[in-house]
């Protein structure tokens, strides 16, 4: 095959007019490389496109060879990378030739042939792989991060291995608690994500998704239940991947385990520890110089990263882990996941591990909350789904805070504590309280016998027979009045120590009943104020939610209108194509014509002319 059959092979060339192939051809620049040099280095920014034309290259990303290409391989006749940031370092492996093409070159060719009726896409970087199904979703899948790392043989047998779904307005597509079973991908129409919260007392509305958007991840990386529910906000069609299919294709491509012994040689030299716990997990301790961001925030705060860093996501839970390093990975971020909790590194080396500062005791603060206070919200999850553009307000803010403040064990285990906690008097009914303790306290030591016994008697040790003895031991009462006194302070004692004891216990119980009773108080106190919170918060978001579906609606129906119209504008165009190419028809014949009249007139004055002399003769 010579070098300008070769390059009307590639994609999209093959599939342009002749003419057009032979502009590309004279606008190709042959390009050539000795063995070991590098065509460009990863991160590379041009606007150019290279293809492969003889030889062999090595395509390597972040230092490791990833695929060896040679110019006879079908793959070569597709673009080695997209115009722009380059993905891969490229570098000859022997002697090799690269064609390279400008982006507006090609751009211009291939809209020329729209122009003239060859279905050509637009976009260099969707190939043949989805010419037979080629719409929308599937462009904006092609395009995306995560599939920019997939190899074509996986992508190819992705898109085979789809199953298309239809589904009517309002029909729900995965279900919170069912098992993970699909990885969905909108192809038409709008779905909304939301979770039932409280033991199913109510709903909370998480996002809506649209056309090319991805759902259903995250149950199925972490092999659990779904933890949201995702239902049709209009007529619609998805397409769905098995979890098999989604685990071998895209999973085991895309995430990138890593031990912490591995990831900590890198930490400083490009690679960042990311936490994905809570805040308040992340400030109890955690490895030296890590960012935080909580796995339910990630993809509303993944823009605080930056792309040029790798990072390596660490926590309490591996599967949690793996979620998040996806959840970077579909947004471009080079990413991978420790395979160790914290925790275990930790108790292996507890140097690794920062604490908090211990800040002074007249600037340190802490409030409690009283059992009770709880309001359990679920992360930001499986909704799985995109929350791409969704902006956060004070509300939303709010409620991630309250989310965080315990967990429903932490909750429990306080309700269960009867021990008076000094920072109760943080709060006006743990002040209350700790009057009440100070004063059953001072009672309590006036009654201590020490005290309650009369000055006059000294402390006498007493012998297993209840008489006095230390000095009465060793000598002996010089008359009967000292016998009797004697006599009388040791049952004064006896009496004393059971009236204590039992002022002791009638205080003690008093006491129980009083704090039980303002535990009581508290607790109904915070489960009112629980309560009105939670009112408030459910009419704030049922009038949002009905705000939100009554601008989706019209949304929907100027979507439909715009689609219409421009259904009749094609309609319209290819009306107006069909006539003017009667009306060239027509014009062509209309010349045809005029060029044969002006013929005949031509001929017929010949004639005139010949005749002329004869008429003369005549």
């Amino acid at each position: 095959m010579d070098i300008d059959t070769h390059i009307r092979a590639f994609v999209p060339l093959q599939r342009l007019p002749k003419p057009l192939q032979d502009r590309a051809v004279q606008l190709a620049e042959v390009r050539s490389y000795a063995r070991g040099q590098v065509v460009y280095p990863q991160g590379h920014i041009d606007d150019l496109v290279y293809y492969l034309l003889a030889g062999t290259i090595e395509l390597i990303y972040h230092g490791k060879i990833t695929r060896t290409l040679s110019a006879t391989h079908k793959a070569a006749l597709r673009p080695l990378d997209p115009p722009g940031r380059k993905r891969y370092s490229v570098r000859a492996v022997d002697n090799a030739k690269l064609v390279v093409f400008r982006r507006n070159m090609l751009d211009r060719l291939v809209s020329e042939a729209d122009l003239d009726g060859q279905h050509v896409s637009d976009e260099l970087e969707v190939s043949e792989i989805a010419t037979a199904r080629s719409s929308d979703w599937m462009i904006r899948m092609l395009q995306s991060e995560l599939f920019s790392v997939l190899p074509a043989t996986n992508i190819q047998r992705i898109f085979a291995h789809m199953e298309q779904v239809s589904y009517k307005a309002d029909q729900v597509v995965i279900q919170q608690g069912a098992p993970g079973d699909y990885y969905y991908v909108i192809e038409s129409g709008y779905c909304e994500v939301s979770r039932s919260i409280a033991a199913g007392r109510g709903q909370i509305h998480l996002a809506d998704l649209g056309p090319g958007m991805a759902f259903g991840e995250e149950a199925l990386i972490a092999n659990r239940a779904r933890n949201a529910t995702v239902t049709m906000l209009s007529d619609g069609q998805l397409m769905r991947l098995g979890k098999q299919d989604f685990v071998e294709l895209i999973l085991s491509k895309v995430l990138r385990p890593t031990s912490f012994a591995a990831a900590r040689p890198q930490i400083g030299d490009g690679g960042v520890w990311l936490d994905i716990r809570y805040p308040e997990e992340h400030s109890a301790g955690a490895l030296a110089g890590s960012e935080n961001i909580p796995v339910n925030m990630l993809r509303l705060q993944s823009n605080r990263l930056r792309k040029d860093f790798q990072y390596f996501v660490c926590g309490d839970d591996i599967e949690q882990c793996a979620i998040g390093a996806f959840l970077l990975a579909e947004r471009g971020f080079d990413v991978a996941y420790v395979t160790e909790t914290i925790a275990t590194i930790g108790e292996r080396d507890p140097s690794l591990i920062t604490q908090p500062p211990v800040a002074d005791e007249a600037a340190n603060v802490t409030v409690i909350t009283f059992p009770g206070t709880e309001m359990s919200l679920p992360d930001f999850a499986d909704g799985d789904a995109a929350l791409d553009g969704r902006s956060n307000t004070p509300l939303d803010n709010t409620l991630s805070r309250i989310a965080g403040l315990s967990t429903y064990a932490e909750a429990q285990e306080a309700m269960h504590d009867t021990t008076p906690v000094d920072k109760f008097t943080d709060t006006a009914s743990g002040r209350s309280l700790a009057d009440i303790i100070e004063e059953l306290e001072q009672q309590h030591d006036e009654l201590d016998p020490a005290d309650s016994a009369p000055s006059t008697l000294a402390p006498l040790e007493m012998d297993r027979d209840g008489r006095a003895a230390g000095h009465a031991r060793n000598d002996a009462p010089r008359d009967a009045i000292s016998i009797l006194l004697a006599e009388m302070e040791t049952r004064l004692r006896r009496e004393v120590a059971k009236a204590v004891d039992a002022k002791s216990a009638l205080v003690a119980v008093e006491y129980q009943t009083k704090l039980a009773r303002m535990r009581e108080q508290s607790n109904e106190e915070m489960r009112q104020k629980e309560a009105k919170i939670r009112e408030t918060y459910a009419a704030e978001y049922q009038d949002k939610e009905q705000l939100v579906r009554v601008y989706y609606k019209k949304l929907i129906a100027l979507a439909n209108k715009i689609s219409r119209q421009k259904a009749q504008l094609q309609e319209a165009k290819k009306q107006f194509e069909v006539k003017l190419a009667s009306a060239n028809q027509l014009y062509r014949e209309v010349e045809e014509m005029r060029n044969l009249l002006s013929d005949q007139i031509v001929y017929m004055n010949e004639q005139a002319l010949e005749d002329i002399p004869q008429l003369i003769t005549l």
